[in-house]
């Protein structure tokens, strides 16, 4: 399979979802490069999935109501976010908001981290699926990963290369679905793989010599790079579906 004209397709995407973001458009092209690395590694061993009119149609409506339908969400976890960022209260750990019709209400920045753990967890899951739907892993293993973190273990394990998953961090995914960490302050005490954060400007030298925690700051980034790192398999998904067997 020849991957020339697949680049233009991605090309066109990146410029529709980039909206002249200088920086989502360098992400975009970083990953649309390292996720063909995989693919062609994949073709090579005959490991790409390909279905009918019928299958993807089916398939690729599932997916657009999927992202059509967190796009709510991301928007809510956003809103979030922003309030809590620039709230002018001196006391940071609940928000204060008031509405006519039902008063006062209070939101901590608990359920705020919270509601942004769930949306990686939920983004995590759609980049697996999109995975699975293009990747035959029962024919590496057998059986199709439960998790995000087994999907880049299977590849990792059997010699594929993985660095398109370089800021995906599954233990941090994992800590959230299981409702296994802790926040204190602007700390959330969770697993976490250490190394993803070690570039990030806001982080102090402190906060790189440790591997309890990570920042509030670094979840809302790990968020952003897995709902950007999505456009590469989606649009792959689509592309190599519409190429004539």
């Amino acid at each position: 399979m020849q991957f020339d004209n697949y680049e233009s397709f991605y090309n066109t995407a990146v410029e529709k979802y980039s909206n002249n973001n200088i920086r989502k458009k360098k992400y975009f092209h970083s990953k649309g490069q390292l996720f063909v690395k995989l693919v062609q590694t994949l073709n090579n061993k005959k490991l790409l999935k390909q279905y009918d009119a019928k299958q993807y149609e089916k398939l690729n409506k599932n997916f657009q109501t999927a992202l059509r339908n967190f796009d709510h969400v991301k928007e809510l976890t956003q809103l979030f976010y922003k309030l809590l960022k620039e709230s002018k209260r001196k006391d940071k750990s609940t928000l204060l908001i008031k509405d006519d019709t039902v008063g006062e209400i209070n939101i901590t920045a608990q359920q705020i981290v919270t509601q942004v753990g769930w949306t990686y967890c939920t983004l995590c899951e759609i980049l697996r699926q999109y995975l699975i739907s293009i990747i035959d892993f029962k024919k590496i293993t057998k059986q199709n990963p439960t998790g995000i973190g087994a999907a880049i273990k299977t590849l990792e394990d059997n010699g594929f290369p993985v660095d398109f998953f370089e800021d995906v961090d599954s233990k941090v995914r994992n800590s959230f679905f299981h409702f296994d960490f802790e926040f204190k302050e602007d700390k959330i005490f969770c697993d976490n793989y250490p190394s993803k954060y070690k570039d990030n400007k806001w982080r102090t030298e402190k906060d790189n010599s440790q591997k309890e925690y990570i920042l509030l700051a670094d979840l809302m980034v790990l968020v952003s790079h897995v709902d950007e790192s999505m456009l590469p398999p989606m649009t792959f998904f689509v592309w190599h579906n519409q190429q004539k067997a």
